[in-house]
C-alpha cells in the first residue's frame, strides 16, 4: 500500500486575497509523512493490546471468592485511562498539519490541532531570507517544520536565525522577500514624513 504526502500550496500573488486590509501572498498546508503516522499509531495500539492481554491473563488468575486484588483494580483503572489517551494521540497524529501563511504584514504559522492559533513573525523583524535545507543551517537556528529538509532561512534583526520548513521553498522565499520589501518601503515613507515635519 502506498501513502501520499498531502501538501497543498497556494501562491496568491496573481490574485490577491484580502483579509481586512491584509493581502495573502503565500499559504501552504503540510501533513507529516503518513508512514510515520501509521508506524506510531500501530506501536501505540499494539502496546495497548498487549496491556489488555496482560490484564485478561491477570483476570483469569483472580479468585472471585476473595474478590479482586488491589493490583488488578489499579490495572483496570490504568487500562481505562490509557485507552482514551491512545485514541486521543492517534486522532491527533492523523489530524496534525503545519500551516504557513504570509500576508502583507507578517509570516504566520500554526500546527493544529496541537497549536490552533497562529504565531507570527512580523515583517519589521526580518532582515533577509534565503532558501536552505536542514543540512546546512547555522548553529542555534530555530526550526519550525513538520516534514522534509527544505525551506527558507530567515535572519531576524536581533541576528537570530529561523528556519521555516516548506515543500515550495522558492515560492516561500519570494513571498518573504516581498514582505521585507514592503516593510522597507513603509519605513522609507515614514522617514520621509518625519523629515518633512522637521
Amino acid at each position: 500500500m502506498t501513502h501520499q504526502h498531502h501538501s497543498t500550496h497556494h501562491n496568491s500573488s496573481k490574485k490577491g486575497k484580502k483579509s481586512g486590509s491584509s493581502r495573502t501572498y503565500f499559504k501552504e498546508i503540510q501533513h507529516p509523512p503518513q508512514w510515520i503516522v501509521w508506524l506510531i499509531s500501530i506501536i501505540l495500539l499494539t502496546g495497548l493490546a498487549l496491556l489488555y492481554y496482560y490484564t485478561y491473563q491477570m483476570y483469569l488468575g483472580e479468585t472471585s471468592i476473595l474478590g479482586y486484588s488491589k493490583k488488578f483494580k489499579l490495572l483496570l483503572v490504568a487500562d481505562f485511562i490509557l485507552f482514551f489517551l491512545v485514541l486521543a494521540a492517534v486522532a491527533t497524529l492523523f489530524n496534525l498539519k503545519f500551516v504557513v501563511k504570509i500576508s502583507s504584514r507578517a509570516l504566520y504559522f500554526k500546527r493544529p490541532p496541537v497549536q490552533s492559533r497562529y504565531k507570527k513573525i512580523h515583517r519589521d523583524r526580518m532582515e533577509k531570507v534565503e532558501t536552505a535545507t536542514t543540512n546546512n543551517l547555522p548553529s542555534g537556528t530555530i526550526k519550525i517544520k513538520i516534514k522534509g529538509k527544505t525551506g527558507v532561512l530567515i535572519v531576524l534583526e536581533d541576528e537570530r536565525n529561523v528556519f521555516i520548513g516548506s515543500q515550495h521553498p522558492k515560492s516561500l522565499k519570494k513571498a518573504v522577500e516581498k514582505l521585507i520589501q514592503n516593510n522597507y518601503r513603509n519605513t522609507k515613507k515614514t522617514t520621509q514624513k518625519v523629515d518633512e515635519v522637521i
